[in-house]
């Protein structure tokens, strides 16, 4: 499954340079410009929307995690404002017989701002945080702060490409939870096409200073809007290093989200 999505990766990429050189009239372009801002993948781009999303991950060979994910956005101008958190169930692998523990997640609190938006350039500037409101099962029992920066270019009206970097590093934490300093840089590409549909490649770069540990995700993304504020997307994270591989595994997303 893993060298499926990979290749389908590599084939997203290669048909994205053909599917956006295609020439766009007024009326397609207000209609991509619309899919862009709607469609969520793009933080330049600001509106209130709700998204509902199912998880699946398979860590090898210790169980599965299955999760529910909430996430509230309010657009306020340039300013977007969002909460989220996840309804989450492991099933663990023991010695004679499985176990499932359920609980809720951290709660992620994020706001961000377009601080920039001219012809083909976009910059937003933003940050998280994390609040150990989670279960006991689940909690990281530390407050995380992540402040990130977002650069977008128009390639053309169907066709973006866009540079994430971000650091996350621990305000507070409880004596025994080790402390977090990651930095993780996302670079990608997305197509919106004309039809509603919508798609991401994105390698998502990550190295964590405390482990001394450098990993690679590779996240394709497929979505389609479905009219009136309505779309639908899925994806995959795929862990490209094998410590991942083993502590997380790959994780299957799908999800709902209305724009308001």
């Amino acid at each position: 499954m893993k060298k499926r999505i990979v290749m389908f990766a590599g084939l997203l990429m290669l048909i994205t340079g053909s599917l956006a050189a295609q020439q766009t009239d007024s009326t397609e372009v207000k209609k991509l410009e619309k899919l862009r801002k709607e469609s969520g993948v793009d933080p330049t781009r600001v509106s209130t929307r709700f998204v509902y999303g199912q998880e699946f991950l398979d860590p090898k060979g210790s169980g599965f995690s299955y999760n529910n994910t909430f996430k509230l956005t309010v657009g306020v101008g340039a300013w977007a404002f969002s909460l989220k958190t996840k309804a989450r169930s492991t099933y663990s692998v023991g010695e004679t017989n499985g176990k499932f523990t359920n609980g809720i997640d951290d709660f992620t609190f994020a706001a961000s701002n377009t601080v920039y938006y001219k012809g083909k350039h976009a910059i937003n500037a933003g940050i998280e945080f994390v609040a150990p409101f989670g279960s006991p099962a689940f909690s990281a029992q530390s407050f995380l702060l992540t402040p990130n920066f977002t650069y977008a270019y128009t390639i053309s009206s169907k066709l973006i490409f866009a540079l994430n970097p971000q650091y996350t590093f621990t305000v507070a934490k409880a004596e025994e939870v080790p402390s977090v300093s990651l930095v993780t840089i996302r670079p990608f590409f997305a197509l919106f096409l004309p039809t509603g549909f919508f798609a991401v490649m994105e390698p998502r770069l990550l190295y964590d200073f405390k482990a001394e540990q450098f990993d690679v995700i590779l996240s394709p993304i497929l979505g389609k809007g479905l009219g009136k504020g309505w779309n639908m997307i899925a994806f995959a994270e795929v862990p490209v290093t094998n410590n991942r591989i083993e502590t997380l595994g790959v994780m299957y997303k799908f999800g709902i989200q209305k724009n308001f």
